[in-house]
């Protein structure tokens, strides 16, 4: 499965040929460095990162978990090899997501903000056994992954936040019960403000697909 390379993508090159097309591209970049900046921001706004409701154990206890993981994986006999691409990507149509046709689909309950140390410490003990990783930053915050895939093996691990669907596999049970329950108010608290954030990305990248049609 070929990954978006960008968390901004247009549907394909600019032209600077002659001077309309020069300032119609500069324009079109301005739109999609607005979009980038917004959805920049978007990551930004998650209750996960709120002092005190987690702690490095918790990190700790979600990073042993994905280790634990990757050790069920059959060992290859070469080096592991890494790729990096992200699983959606802001388009001139809104927010795309690749659909993930691999046998064996592993969904992350990723409330309290744990998936990324899990799927961190997966892809790492992955590449140890030899596979082929791919690892999908989020196209939010790209210190934080929301995906990884192990194509040869027909696998993926994905957070619960790409709306992808599978076997679902539990993270929130970490945290004490009432810390979870904060997280998860935290979350749902910033996520109408994400939203507005990922809409207004979505109103300038459209703007960009509308000036891009003038250059085609």
């Amino acid at each position: 499965m070929k990954l978006f390379q960008q968390p901004v993508t247009l549907p394909g090159p600019l032209r600077f040929g002659t001077e309309a097309e020069r300032e119609v591209s500069r324009c079109i970049l301005w739109f999609m460095s607005r979009s980038f900046d917004l959805l920049h921001a978007a990551g930004f706004v998650d209750g996960a990162g709120e002092p005190g409701l987690l702690l490095p154990e918790d990190q700790d206890e979600a990073q042993r978990r994905g280790a634990q993981a990757a050790e069920s994986l059959p060992k290859a006999n070469c080096a592991g090899r890494a790729e990096i691409g992200y699983l959606r990507s802001l388009t001139t149509n809104g927010m795309a997501a690749k659909t993930c046709p691999y046998e064996t689909i592993m969904v992350l309950k990723d409330a309290c903000g744990l998936g990324s140390s899990f799927l961190g410490a997966l892809a790492w003990k992955s590449l140890e056994r030899g596979h082929l990783v791919q690892l999908c930053p989020s196209p939010l915050n790209s210190q934080r992954l929301e995906a990884v895939l192990l194509p040869e093996l027909g696998a993926a691990w994905v957070s619960d936040r790409t709306g992808i669907y599978g076997r679902t596999y539990a993270l929130d049970e970490i945290p004490d019960a009432e810390r979870t329950t904060a997280l998860r108010e935290a979350m749902l608290r910033d996520s109408a403000l994400q939203q507005d954030l990922i809409r207004l990305a979505e109103e300038q990248m459209q703007m960009a697909g509308i000036l891009y049609q003038v250059i085609l």
